[in-house]
């Protein structure tokens, strides 16, 4: 019976990292320009030529914005071995499902960036 809980316990793991990658896509190009100063970006109303100010302060809003998230489904991943599968070692099982989510979340994010503006 505790083989279906685990099944379960990856199966919304996997999709909430699927979703995850889908929300900071979404966040990243239509949400943090509104969080980032337009002086960032533009000088005398024509891009600036040099836009490591504006990267650095996309990076550190996705940054925060995964931390958030990954925050949310550790609790989540907690409460759920903790209570229904009602195992001793839960807190250890989330630490590393979220130690691989982060992983995998911040590759994404050092690949598109370095694809984006290599």
């Amino acid at each position: 019976m505790k083989k279906i809980y685990y099944v379960i316990f990856y199966a919304y793991n996997i999709i909430y990292q699927v979703l995850l990658l889908f929300c900071l896509f979404f966040a990243n190009t239509f949400l943090n320009p509104f969080f980032i100063p337009d002086s960032f970006r533009w000088y005398d109303h024509k891009i600036r030529q040099d836009l490591r100010l504006f990267e650095t302060s996309q990076i550190i809003i996705l940054i925060a914005e995964v931390a958030l998230l990954i925050f949310i489904l550790y609790r989540i991943n907690k409460l759920y071995l903790l209570k229904i599968v009602q195992i001793d070692n839960s807190i250890i099982i989330a630490k590393r499902t979220i130690a691989i989510t982060f992983v995998i979340s911040l590759l994404t994010i050092i690949c598109s960036f370095y694809l984006i503006y290599k």
